[in-house]
C-alpha cells in the first residue's frame, strides 16, 4: 500500500492516507475536499455528526469528517482491497469506523438503522445512480430534516420529480471534472 493523501485539516491533519498500490479508485483530490469541507463549514457544524460515506474508496471523505468533529462514520465499499485500506488508515489514526463490504445499491437495509447528518456520495462518474441513492436513504429512513447530501460526479444530475419536496439543491461547485452538489434533504417522514 502506499499513501497518496493526506488529511487536510483537523486533529488528524497532515496524516497520511492508506491506498492500494494499483487501484481504479479515482480518490477526491485534497484541493478538491478542502474545497468542499470550507463549504460543508457553511451549511453545518461537523463536531458531533453521524457520517455516512457511500463509495468510499480511499475512506478520505470520511477520515476527513473524523478529523473536524465527526463523532460517528460508516463506510460502504464493495472492494476488498479498499476496504483493507481504509482499516489499515482507521487503526493508524486511532479512529473506529463501521465498515460495511458491500454495493452501494443493496447496502440500505444493511446499514446502521439511524439518521445520517452528513452522507457522501461519490460513484464511479458513468454511474448514474442519484436516484436510487435518494430513494434508499429516504424508503430506510437514514436521513432526517436538514441532512446533508454531497454528492460528486461529472454532470449535474436531475432530480426526480417525486423526490422535489424532499431533497433540494442548495449549492453546486465545479473542480475541473469534479461536480461537487450539495443537497438537503426534508423527508416527509422528519418530526
Amino acid at each position: 500500500m502506499k499513501s497518496q493523501l493526506r488529511i487536510v485539516a483537523g486533529h488528524l491533519k497532515g496524516r497520511p492516507i492508506k491506498m492500494p498500490k494499483q487501484t481504479s479508485t479515482r480518490p477526491t483530490s485534497d484541493r478538491v475536499r478542502e474545497a468542499m469541507f470550507s463549504t460543508l463549514s457553511t451549511l453545518l457544524d461537523l463536531e458531533g455528526t453521524a457520517v455516512l460515506d457511500l463509495y468510499a474508496g480511499s475512506g478520505a471523505l470520511g477520515f476527513e469528517a473524523l478529523s473536524r468533529g465527526a463523532e460517528y462514520l460508516c463506510a460502504v465499499e464493495r472492494a476488498r482491497v479498499q476496504l483493507e485500506s481504509i482499516r489499515a488508515s482507521a487503526a493508524d489514526f486511532g479512529v473506529d469506523v463501521d465498515l460495511l463490504s458491500a454495493d452501494v445499491l443493496s447496502s440500505f437495509s444493511r446499514l446502521p438503522q439511524r439518521a445520517f447528518d452528513v452522507v457522501f456520495a461519490d460513484p464511479p462518474y458513468a454511474d448514474r445512480s442519484f436516484d436510487s441513492i435518494v430513494d434508499g436513504l429516504l424508503t430506510h429512513c437514514l436521513v432526517k430534516e436538514g441532512s446533508l447530501f454531497v454528492f460528486e460526479c461529472d454532470v449535474l444530475p436531475e432530480v426526480n420529480p417525486r423526490f422535489e419536496n424532499q431533497v433540494s439543491l442548495i449549492k453546486d461547485k465545479k473542480y475541473g471534472s469534479t461536480l461537487v452538489q450539495y443537497y438537503r434533504f426534508c423527508p416527509k417522514n422528519a418530526g
